[in-house]
């Protein structure tokens, strides 16, 4: 004898399963399905064996739209994922056509027997806490039994945005020095890329990050399929190397050689001509004395103006090799009067625009801010232009690091919810694929890493060679779901100040 809907001359409803031996949860649940779907038809069972009793017994040949299973702490998260692969083998059995592949929910307490990582491994939809919130419960089923298609909120209501979140990835570090750090990667790096790097070791005031170039990319001899990486810090303050070097010097004697930035000491085969681009001679002309007084065979002149218009008469800008802008020009504005293999620095106040440091990242080689760090100064000249001579040589120390690392690459979003979160990405990450999401905020000291997979994807309008992904937040407790309201709340009241 098979099992069937009690209502089955209705082919449009929903069949769905809940195994759940909390009575109250088991009615919520209930209760949110129904109001997804008045027509559902829902079997309930207490346990697992009572479960595969019942449906060995009458078999259920109906699809299953959804199971929602209770998860407890009897079985660890490798056991679980082999127990779901057996239910999905169960159901396959007696409808392979439809049930290859159940959309499974799993519910659970957060009691902290079982770490949040963890649970990220379980080969399920998703995770939803107990005592459970109505509206996410409601939200989760609606993503669930919609996965992979554009997703759109039942209640809970999503919010327009053009903020910027990081996608989160572990880094593997070797090495740090005061100049920049160097990791492991399986994949090769495109040098010259920036990205936002986190980790206890850049921790001051209210940061615990910094912008990083990667410099060199290249095969790691001792390990196969692995590559070793070197960055650069990029437009960093002085606090922030104050920090990195109190680091260091607390781990000298973890000092090393291989694998690290170095000062090379090229051989100078003509003299360096520098521009120092400005409409302050005052602090130009004491640059111009501390560089030449601290390098050797170079010439440096102030090119002085008060209008921008006034380059174009300037017949000896091709001259200079290296240009060091102290104004508020951007590189569109004034590069096209200098040569084109001249390497450009930019020596400002503190850059807050994150977005125009991406943008400025593929045009200098390094940003720098008043007060200037003249030793980090000179030493971030020395490396990328080898052959400058230095008349009193600089060093600095690399120690061996292996501190918690992650990369935040910083995306646009377009929408935002509770739930989900919008944006266009290059890359095509396919559903189901994991990620952990950082919302950058002023506060670091409190950032809140959220996952996430891939729900739904396709080519991005107006785009072209970019994605447009909606991913599903995993796991909301309400620690993640309170940092996700408070962050909505900040941009939306920030946009609407950029609006007014």
């Amino acid at each position: 004898m098979n099992f069937r809907p009690d209502s089955a001359d209705n082919i449009d409803m929903g069949f769905y399963i809940i195994v759940e031996t909390d009575s109250k949860a088991s009615q919520q649940i209930q209760d949110s399905i129904l109001a997804l779907d008045p027509q559902a038809s829902l079997k309930n069972f207490i346990n697992l064996e009572e479960l595969y009793a019942e449906t060995t017994k009458e078999k259920i040949t109906e699809p299953i739209g959804l199971l929602v299973a209770e998860f407890s702490t009897t079985k660890t998260v490798r056991e679980w994922n082999e127990e779901i692969a057996k239910l999905r083998k169960h159901f396959a059995a007696d409808n392979p056509e439809q049930n290859q592949d159940i959309q499974i929910l799993m519910s659970a307490f957060d009691d902290g027997h079982v770490s949040h990582r963890a649970l990220l491994q379980l080969d399920v939809n998703n995770l939803i806490f107990k005592p459970l919130d109505p509206l996410i419960l409601k939200e989760s089923l609606n993503a669930a039994l919609n996965f992979k298609k554009r997703l759109s909120p039942v209640e809970i209501k999503s919010n327009k945005s053009s903020a910027s979140i990081g996608i989160l990835k572990d880094i593997e570090v070797i090495s740090v020095s005061e100049m920049g750090f160097t990791t492991l990667s399986d994949a090769q790096l495109p040098v010259g890329s920036v990205s936002r790097y986190f980790s206890p070791i850049f921790a001051y005031n209210k940061k615990q990050s910094v912008w990083a170039q990667c410099i060199k990319s290249a095969p790691y001899p001792k390990k196969e399929n692995t590559f070793v990486n070197q960055f650069q810090y990029f437009g960093v303050e002085t606090a922030f190397l104050m920090t990195v070097r109190k680091y260091v010097a607390a781990q000298k004697i973890r000092k090393v050689h291989d694998y690290v930035i170095e000062l090379k000491d090229a051989q100078a085969t003509l003299q360096h001509r520098v521009a120092l681009l400005t409409a302050d001679t005052g602090a130009a002309a004491k640059l111009k004395e501390d560089l030449e007084h601290h390098f050797a065979g170079i010439g440096v002149a102030i090119v002085h103006f008060t209008n921008v218009d006034e380059l174009k008469s300037r017949t000896n800008l091709q001259e200079f090799d290296i240009v060091l802008n102290m104004s508020f020009l951007l590189p569109d504005q004034f590069s096209k009067y200098f040569r084109a293999e001249a390497l450009h620095f930019w020596l400002n106040v503190k850059l807050e625009d994150e977005e125009l440091r991406k943008e400025l990242a593929a045009f200098y080689k390094d940003l720098f801010y008043s007060p200037l760090d003249k030793s980090y100064f000179y030493k971030k000249l020395k490396l990328h232009i080898s052959d400058l001579k230095e008349k009193e040589p600089s060093s600095f120390l690399t120690v061996s690091c292996h501190e918690k690392m992650k990369s935040a690459n910083l995306i646009k979003i377009s929408e935002i919810s509770e739930v989900f979160v919008n944006f266009n990405y290059t890359r095509e990450l396919v559903p189901k694929t994991h990620r952990e999401f950082i919302f950058i905020t002023e506060d670091e000291t409190n950032l809140v890493e959220l996952p996430g997979f891939s729900h739904f994807v396709e080519p991005a309008q107006g785009e072209k060679g970019k994605f447009l992904h909606q991913f599903v937040f995993f796991g909301m407790t309400d620690h993640y779901l309170k940092q996700i309201r408070l962050w909505i709340m900040q941009d939306y009241i920030l946009q609407n100040k950029k609006e007014s």
